[in-house]
């Protein structure tokens, strides 16, 4: 084992082509959502029309590039992924993306993007971070300086081939619940048809007549504090909604009707994720939400759930979002949607369906989470 700088395991280094995206058509271009989850996302380049590349040549992709995040959040910066080449694809590195080519007589660039997720590196990099008020970033001369233990090449191989075993388990557990997640839209529609056509004859409605909206609240950060007390609630925010962790933030409880119960929905109404669905929490809600309450006799919970979030009806909402600095979803949108109503019989034997299902997922999450106990022990045997 021995030290060498980033500098030393890479020959280049450097941001991607200037080139504002937004087009259609063309080569396409890489850009800071295609390395989401730590994988090279095809699906998520831009495109500018660009079909001469005699300006960006030097900017095309070879197998074995790294690209790394130096521009994002702070949860995000430094995130790297390889790029495996696909038959005779060509893409250009874009923009706030480093592009980094491997010394490989030092360095595989395998074990190099492993060795980025490791919790040494982690720590070097945030000693160089530069925080501003929407973003944090790092200079390419200050990352150079940055160390990694680095085996050598045979024993990077052997250590690659058993993270990357790893890996594969953990995607094959992805896709089963991903293929789970297929069976109950399947079982929606054999149930209820297309929620446009309506081919079963379903009683038919709009959602304002049988849900009603709330918005969340904008409390002052002033009002805001990190560790529970008597007499605070639960101030949930959409990253709450997502992850379960400790790191809550609380307000005082003095704000009935924003309040979730168990039965409620709440929707996502700015951003990216406008409409985005998920079943109540405990809590008050952020202005950034709005909950949907209803009658527990004429709707289940499970079948509201889904059917707000197929895809027909996120396309509905989609078709009429206003548009501005980031997408917004307004109560009299979301009400406005046809609301198809089956008979309560029918909402149940889904609702049963839909928790047999579940069990088999918390089945194959529980495995997931093993797996990655093992990757993040493994991480830490190799890299400290």
């Amino acid at each position: 084992m021995r030290d060498y700088t980033v500098g030393d395991c890479f020959y280049q280094i450097r941001n991607g082509a200037n080139i504002k995206q937004g087009g259609t058509g063309g080569y396409p271009i890489t850009r800071i959502e295609t390395t989401t989850n730590d994988t090279f996302n095809r699906d998520r380049m831009g495109y500018a029309g660009i079909t001469d590349l005699s300006k960006y040549e030097s900017y095309v992709l070879e197998d074995g590039d790294l690209l790394m995040s130096h521009i994002n959040s702070v949860q995000y910066l430094g995130r790297t992924v390889l790029y495996k080449k696909q038959e005779d694809e060509t893409i250009i590195h874009g923009m706030n993306l480093l592009s980094l080519k491997a010394n490989r007589e030092i360095v595989l660039p395998e074990f190099a993007c492993y060795s980025f997720r490791s919790d040494s590196f982690k720590k070097q990099l945030s000693k160089i971070t530069k925080k501003s008020v929407n973003q944090a970033s790092f200079t390419v001369a200050d990352l150079k300086k940055i160390t990694l233990s680095v085996p050598s090449l045979n024993e990077q191989k052997e250590i690659v081939q058993t993270l990357d075993k790893c890996q594969l388990i953990d995607a094959k557990r992805k896709q089963q619940l991903s293929a789970l997640d297929d069976l109950i839209k399947a079982r929606f529609v054999e149930l209820f048809g297309d929620i446009v056509v309506n081919p079963f004859g379903h009683k038919e409605a709009t959602v304002a007549e049988y849900c009603q909206m709330t918005q969340g609240t904008q409390i002052p950060m002033s009002e805001q504090v990190s560790e529970y007390q008597d007499g605070y609630y639960r101030y949930l925010y959409i990253r709450d909604l997502k992850y379960d962790d400790d790191e809550w933030i609380y307000v005082l409880d003095q704000y009935d009707e924003k309040k979730l119960t168990s039965n409620d929905l709440v929707v996502v109404n700015t951003g990216n994720t406008a409409g985005e669905i998920y079943r109540g929490k405990d809590g008050i809600l952020s202005n950034n939400l709005f909950k949907v309450s209803f009658d527990q006799e004429v709707l289940s919970t499970t079948y509201l759930f889904y059917y707000f979030r197929s895809e027909t009806f996120q396309n509905m909402l989609w078709s009429e979002m206003k548009e501005g600095t980031q997408p917004h979803l307004g109560h009299k949108i979301f009400g406005s949607k046809k609301l198809v109503i089956p008979k309560m019989e029918l909402q149940t034997q889904f609702e049963a369906f839909v928790n047999q299902v579940d069990k088999s997922k918390v089945a194959i999450q529980k495995a997931l989470n093993e797996t990655q106990l093992l990757f993040d022990s493994l991480m830490q045997q190799y890299f400290g």
